[in-house]
């Protein structure tokens, strides 16, 4: 197999065999460190695993904890190659082993899921690269920015080719995080557990306060302070349940944002759709598949209410939804 791309890996011990026999080689190595925790990417890279290699390029060497998928094998390898990739596919994956990687490279935790780039010691230069979104537009613009400073090392085009890639890299990574940071779609999928401790402290408000009605509590001598700190108990309920009301809502429109983002990414990579026919086309089967999923159909219908169409656009990010969206604003009035 040719360097350079994605390289499948099977454990943190593998990782670092791998890391350390290849680290000779004038390509840049990095890992894409995620769990299973992290849902949406563990999916996309999945699904696409050959796409993702394409893009990546020969300049670099990627490490995924991930069986490779068949499509990759069939392109990438030679027979003999094969077997061993093939027999990969057998093994159990365990990608918590995610945390040992970045454990050992001393990478905080906190700032997975992330795209780590390494210089030639890998455990003194990494450059980390956070994934705040996933979609192919968010990797496309990272693999862009950085192919073009590479690009611009290997043609000595300036000041940088004295440098070398990682070092390029290095002198340029802020404007890249700025870069991206701009055109994140950031849907904080970490306010599902704030949304859920803030129901669960909520929950325990209410019932403090029932048993503070239900209690005989109050006598002469500390009527008037058993009032006033269940008034101020109520005060704070009160407050609680709006935040939750809130940081509901928000979850509500990311979470119906990154399922509708989903299923036009499966729509437009099974249909053309090189034409505004092949798009409108598109449209319609994504409004169908959300009006046929009674759990996305409430979502949707949700985000559409308390956030308004414009926000369920601009948070989807696509110019077929704006289609979709007037077919579904149709049939829920027709309702």
């Amino acid at each position: 197999m040719a360097f350079g791309h994605i390289v499948p890996t099977t454990s943190s011990e593998d990782f670092f065999i791998k890391l350390k026999r290849t680290s000779n080689q004038k390509i840049i190595q990095g890992i894409l460190l995620y769990t299973n925790e992290d849902k949406i990417l563990k999916e996309y890279i999945q699904e696409h695993f050959q796409e993702f290699h394409k893009l990546s390029g020969h300049w670099c060497q990627i490490f995924v904890l991930e069986k490779p998928s068949h499509q990759w094998i069939a392109k990438n390898l030679s027979s003999g190659e094969e077997l061993e990739f093939k027999s990969i596919n057998k093994v159990e994956i365990d990608k918590s082993e995610a945390y040992d990687i970045a454990r050992e490279l001393m990478i905080d935790f906190n700032k997975m899921p992330c795209l780590v780039l390494f210089g030639e010691d890998y455990y003194l230069q990494k450059l980390i690269i956070p994934i705040e979104e996933v979609s192919a537009k968010y990797f496309r613009n990272i693999f862009t920015k950085i192919e073009k400073i590479i690009y611009n090392v290997c043609t000595e085009m300036n000041k940088l080719a004295s440098m070398s890639p990682f070092e390029a890299i290095s002198y340029h990574f802020d404007d890249i995080i700025n870069y991206l940071d701009k055109h994140a779609k950031k849907i904080d999928l970490q306010n599902q557990y704030l949304y859920q401790e803030i129901t669960i402290y909520s929950q325990q408000l209410l019932i403090d306060d029932n048993s503070i009605n239900t209690s005989e509590t109050f006598n002469n001598n500390n009527q008037g302070a058993n009032f006033a700190n269940f008034a101020n108990q109520v005060k704070d309920n009160a407050r609680q349940q709006a935040n939750q009301y809130n940081i509901g809502e928000k979850q509500n429109l990311a979470q119906a944002a990154s399922e509708i983002q989903q299923l036009l990414r499966k729509l437009q990579i099974d249909n053309p759709t090189s034409t505004d026919t092949d798009r409108a086309i598109i449209a319609a089967k994504a409004a169908d598949a959300i009006k046929n999923n009674p759990t996305l159909k409430a979502r949707v219908i949700g985000a559409l209410k308390s956030g308004g169409k414009e926000a369920l656009k601009e948070a989807v990010d696509n110019p077929i939804f704006n289609v979709s969206v007037a077919m579904i604003e149709g049939w829920q009035e027709a309702q």
